[in-house]
C-alpha cells in the first residue's frame, strides 16, 4: 500500500504541474529529485541497511518465534 500512494502522489504532482502550466525548471526539478532518492533507496537496500516490519515492530529478540527461523 505504500509504494501505491507514492505512485499516486507522484502522479498528483505531475498532473498538478501540467494543469498549471508549470515550467520546464519545476519538471526537471523533480525527475533529479526522484532520481537520487531511487539511487539512494537501491544503495542503501543492496548494502543492506534495511528493517524489516517484523524486527521493527517486535525487535531482534530471539525469543519471537519469527527470529527463531532461518531466512
Amino acid at each position: 500500500m505504500g509504494y501505491i500512494a507514492v505512485l499516486l502522489a507522484i502522479a498528483t504532482l505531475l498532473s498538478g504541474l501540467w494543469a498549471a502550466n508549470g515550467p520546464r525548471w519545476m519538471w526537471l526539478t523533480l525527475l533529479v529529485w526522484w532520481l537520487v532518492l531511487a539511487l539512494a533507496f537501491v544503495r542503501l537496500q543492496l548494502r543492506g541497511h534495511h528493517i524489516s516490519s517484523y524486527h521493527a515492530i517486535w525487535g531482534p529478540d530471539p525469543m519471537h518465534p519469527g527470529n527463531r527461523r532461518s531466512t
